[in-house]
């Protein structure tokens, strides 16, 4: 399997919360799920656009080292990026109180054909990930897609299996079973995000709050999801990107994925944890979307 050696220093950007930064602005959507936050060029530049989807307990900004490093190696260019705060996460509302992954997908695409775009590429974060795998097993705009610590079957199981899960894979156990006990105990949650908050570097690590129904929302897409029947008729590209040290989206996972999908191509990060798109953006963004430069894009066969 293709490792990346870590050439540079880890957290080169700071995160920024500031779209005008990345010449994109900010905009409230109305949609199924209430109002979401978009952060977008003011308008399309280019026939298609990546959508950048977060992972839990975070927002569009932690994308944003990624997109530093990316405009910094001249990736890229040839798309517009949309990020977007997830339906309850961020600036986003979540009216439906549910975060069913076919009705977020649809609402996603509904919002990239509002802001002009019809042919797209989805990148995805933990659990923006699944998110982007399931947007792509169910809708033809999706031209590629691009994982970053996803797709974490291992823990898809735990959510199927708890009893088992802390038994064969107690890591992995105990993490579901913490995030969902912190789910349900708002006031402990709240005073480990306090703590994070005083604990991490400001505009380096990337903060991740817990606790609120989220979690359990996006668990429950997990349960009798049959990855192996939807994931193996994509016949779009596929680049997946694996920390070396990552706790939750563990080697086995990617090994699983390729026996899913043999065609993905799939890089380790050396040195990096679950958070490789923000501790070495470099790396990520040449193994994510080295083949997407001028002249480089990929042909792609929507369903």
């Amino acid at each position: 399997m293709p490792k990346t050696p870590t050439t540079r220093r880890p957290y080169p950007f700071r995160i920024t919360t500031d779209p005008a930064a990345l010449g994109l602005v900010s905009r409230q959507i109305e949609t199924a799920f209430g109002r979401q936050h978009v952060i977008a060029p003011a308008r399309p530049h280019h026939a298609e656009a990546m959508l950048f989807l977060h992972g839990f307990g975070s927002n569009w900004t932690v994308w944003t080292p990624l997109l530093q490093a990316a405009t910094q190696d001249r990736l890229l260019t040839n798309l517009d990026p949309i990020l977007i705060d997830l339906p309850g996460f961020g600036a986003s509302q979540n009216t439906l109180a549910h975060l069913n992954s076919q009705q977020v997908a649809s609402m996603l695409v509904e919002v990239a054909h509002r802001l002009g775009y019809h042919r797209l590429r989805v990148a995805g974060h933990s659990m923006g990930g699944f998110l982007a795998l399931d947007l792509a097993a169910h809708h033809s705009e999706i031209l590629s897609v691009h994982l970053v610590s996803s797709p974490y079957l291992t823990l898809m199981w735990g959510t199927n299996h708890p009893l088992q899960a802390l038994v064969k894979r107690p890591k992995i156990g105990l993490f579901y079973q913490l995030h969902l006990f912190l789910a349900r105990h708002d006031a402990i949650a709240q005073g480990l995000n306090t703590f994070n908050r005083w604990r991490l570097r400001s505009g380096m690590k990337p903060l991740y709050t817990v606790g609120g129904p989220a979690f359990e929302y996006g668990a429950h897409n997990g349960r009798g999801y049959d990855a192996a029947r939807l994931w193996s008729q994509l016949r779009m590209p596929v680049y997946a990107v694996f920390g070396q040290h990552d706790a939750i989206a563990i080697p086995a996972d990617m090994h699983q994925f390729q026996a899913i999908l043999p065609t993905i191509q799939a890089t380790v990060i050396a040195g990096s944890r679950h958070s490789s798109l923000v501790q070495y953006p470099h790396e990520v963004a040449r193994a994510l979307f080295g083949k997407l430069g001028p002249g480089k894009i990929p042909d792609s066969q929507p369903r």
